[in-house]
Order: C-alpha cells, then sequence, then structure tokens
C-alpha cells in the first residue's frame, strides 16, 4: 500500500514538473533562465518517472521505458547549476565551453540508443540483473556515476551560495534555497540506497523528496515571484563592489597600510576616519572598505582599533609610571568608555586587570 502512495505522488510530481516547464517557456518575459529552468524541469519530470518505473520494475516489460532515463540523470547537476546561475545573474548567456558539462550525458544518450537497438531478451536480462542484484550490473557504476556527478554539482551551488549564508538582506531567500540543496541530497542518498538494495520503498522516498522540492518551487513561483530578484540584486551588488579593487596592487596597497601603521603609527590620530585614511592610499573609500573586508578580514572600525589596542597593551606593560587615562588618548581614543570596551572586547580583560597581571608577574 505504501509503495502505491508513493509511487502516485511521485508520478505527479513528474506531472507539476511538466507543467511548470510549459509556465517557463509560455512566459511574457523569456530569458536565458526562463528556457534552463524548463529544460531542469524536464529532465526532473523524466527522473521522477524513471524513480517510478524502476520501482516497480516495470521496465521489466517494457524495456523502452528506461529510456533517456541515465541521460537526463547526467544532464541533472549541470541544468541546475546552470539555472541557478542564470536566475541569480551571475551567467547570463551559454558558452562554446559549456558543452564540456554536457559531454558525460551525450555518451550516455548514444549508449542508450545502441542498448534499445539491441535483442529485447538481452535487453530483459540486463535490466533483471541490474534491479534484483544490481551489485552484479554494470550499469550500477553508471548510475553512481550519475549520482557523484550530481553531488557534485550541488556541492558547487552550495559553495556559490555559502557566501551569502550570513547576509541578513536575502537571509530567507538563501536559507530556502539552502533547504532545497539539502532535499536534494537527502533525496540523492535515499534513491542510492534504494538502487544498492533493491528496495523499492527508498528508491520511492528518494523520488518523494525530489517531488517535494518541484512543489516548494511551484509555490515559491506562485506566491513568491520575485524570490531570486534580491539574490540577484545582492550577488550583483557584491561582484560590483569586487571589481573597485580591479586594477589595483594589492600588495602595494598593503604594504603601504602598515607602513602607515606600524611605521608613522597615524593610528594615533584621533581624528583618523575611513575618509582620511583611503586619502592617504589614493584610494576611494569604497575601494578601502573593500580591501579591509577582503584583505584584511576587517572593517575600519575593528582594523584601527586592533593597532590601537597592542600598542596600549604595550605601553602598559612597559611604561607604569603612565597611567591608564593618558594611555587611552595616547594610542588614539578619545573616549575612556570607547578604550575600555574596545579594549575587553579585543583582550577580554580591561586595562586594569592587564596592568595588574603584569605588575605580579614583575
Amino acid at each position: 500500500m505504501l509503495e502505491v502512495v508513493l509511487t502516485y505522488f511521485v508520478c505527479i510530481g513528474g506531472f507539476l514538473a511538466v507543467l511548470l516547464a510549459v509556465r517557463q517557456v509560455i512566459a511574457q518575459k523569456r530569458e536565458l533562465a526562463n528556457f534552463l529552468r524548463s529544460f531542469l524541469l524536464v529532465v526532473s519530470s523524466i527522473v521522477l518517472y524513471g524513480y517510478a518505473l524502476l520501482a516497480n520494475k516495470v521496465c521489466l516489460e517494457y524495456p523502452i521505458l528506461v529510456f533517456m532515463y541515465f541521460t537526463s540523470a547526467f544532464l541533472l547537476g549541470p541544468m541546475y547549476l546552470f539555472t541557478i546561475n542564470s536566475l541569480l545573474g551571475i551567467k547570463k548567456s551559454m558558452q562554446k565551453i559549456d558543452i564540456l558539462h554536457f559531454l558525460p550525458a551525450i555518451m550516455v544518450f548514444i549508449g542508450e540508443i545502441i542498448f534499445q537497438l539491441q535483442d529485447p531478451a538481452f535487453k530483459l536480462d540486463v535490466l533483471r540483473v541490474f534491479l534484483t542484484a544490481p551489485t552484479q550490473s554494470p550499469l550500477v557504476y553508471l548510475l553512481l556515476a550519475a549520482i557523484a556527478s550530481n553531488m557534485a554539482y550541488e556541492f558547487a551551488v552550495i559553495k556559490s551560495i555559502f557566501e551569502f549564508w550570513t547576509n541578513q538582506e536575502i537571509k530567507r531567500e538563501v536559507r530556502i534555497i539552502g533547504v532545497r540543496l539539502g532535499a536534494s541530497v537527502l533525496s540523492l542518498s535515499l534513491f542510492t540506497a534504494g538502487m544498492l538494495l533493491a528496495n523499492p520503498v527508498l528508491i520511492l522516498s528518494g523520488g518523494t523528496v525530489h517531488t517535494g522540492i518541484i512543489v516548494s518551487m511551484f509555490i515559491t513561483q506562485d506566491y513568491y515571484p520575485q524570490f531570486f530578484f534580491a539574490l540577484r540584486k545582492e550577488i550583483r551588488r557584491k561582484y560590483y563592489e569586487h571589481s573597485l579593487l580591479q586594477g589595483l596592487n594589492t600588495d602595494v596597497i598593503r604594504n603601504r597600510l602598515e607602513e602607515l601603521m606600524n611605521d608613522e603609527q597615524i593610528y594615533k590620530d584621533m581624528d583618523l576616519n575611513l575618509q582620511s585614511l583611503a586619502g592617504k592610499l589614493s584610494m576611494t573609500q569604497h575601494q578601502l572598505s573593500q580591501f579591509l573586508n577582503e584583505q584584511m578580514k576587517a572593517n575600519f572600525r575593528n582594523y584601527v582599533n586592533g593597532y590601537r589596542v597592542r600598542e596600549a597593551r604595550r605601553l602598559l606593560a612597559h611604561d607604569g609610571k603612565m597611567s591608564i587615562s593618558s594611555i587611552c588618548y595616547e594610542v588614539g581614543f578619545n573616549s575612556k568608555s570607547t578604550f575600555y570596551t574596545v579594549f575587553k572586547e579585543v583582550t577580554g580583560k580591561t586595562p586594569r586587570e592587564i596592568r595588574d597581571e603584569i605588575q605580579i608577574k614583575a
């Protein structure tokens, strides 16, 4: 009974994927993303129906029904990556080199045509071994290769999305994609286990999770049509900021910045700000901010205060006659409260506690 219910659900997912694919093609504003997404959905539909056919062993009676399943399995990964990158505005057109991603699928497609031209008895024997004793069938290696390929592409998408995980502007969108990616990995894992163990319930469970992803896409498209707009906007902003550093010699900037801090000790200037420091480096404020974030892994405040606290610790250790208040202003802080707050944030202790420890050791 459970297998029947799961089979129906997976088939519904395949049908829904086809409907979504048609909607992409007839959309008023058709872009590369629409066609890629439509192709991805068609491929997903074939894979979902394949789950149902393999789990119920229907292809043992009609081998032709398994045609295009393995090809679609190899297409799923690259199509997903290209679709996501297109929707996010990262990929604006297909290039000739992109064909390399589809070479495995093309080779498998040729192999499937050759297989379907074989004697019916031979095809039935091959499929019977594959479905009843998969570890003894050469087809299992083809299946595992397809799954490994899909996993690799899944993690490639995860890598491109992960850098935005803490971005509060697009927190919801990134989390939704993250859940979908996790569900996709789970679907592949269940399907793999089901095929290796010849367990139809596990196979259909993988298809059920995949169907859940299709349903979430349907809901997102209807109730949140601007889902990818916020993501695309944030990614473009990040690429723009990154492009600000293009053409600049970051090594020269880093060396000059260290000279200003270590040799000239400009951090002691209470009026030092992002604009004045950028001027000393012949950069714009945006370029300096991006440089500090990407190259120094800190914002302007934390970067400068790091030098101030370091100098304060040195003075506390080597100048016992200098008061803490004097040290505060000497290193560049313009208020004692700020000095105490920043000092404890960096060291975990107050200036007084540090001085007392030094005196006890002495």
